[in-house]
């Protein structure tokens, strides 16, 4: 799996397969948006909620929602 691999693939690679490369480089690809979009949501919602532990446990959250999720 690299960075070469359409988005297409990867995540049929993730759901069908439970591949560990693709969900590494699912992870890898995404985790900067899931961040990104967890602070300005936080941000949004209650000012005084847009700190780094905040946003750290709902990107988590956010991860483990899809990995829980089979994958979907």
């Amino acid at each position: 799996m690299d960075r070469s691999t359409p988005f297409q693939e990867l995540y049929a690679r993730c759901v069908a397969d439970d591949d560990e490369a693709a969900w590494t480089e699912l992870i890898r690809r995404f985790d900067p948006w899931v961040a990104t979009v967890a602070h300005n949501a936080l941000r949004l919602l209650d000012a005084g909620r847009a700190g780094i532990e905040e946003v750290q446990d709902l990107r988590q959250e956010t991860w483990y929602r899809l990995l829980r999720g089979n994958r979907r």
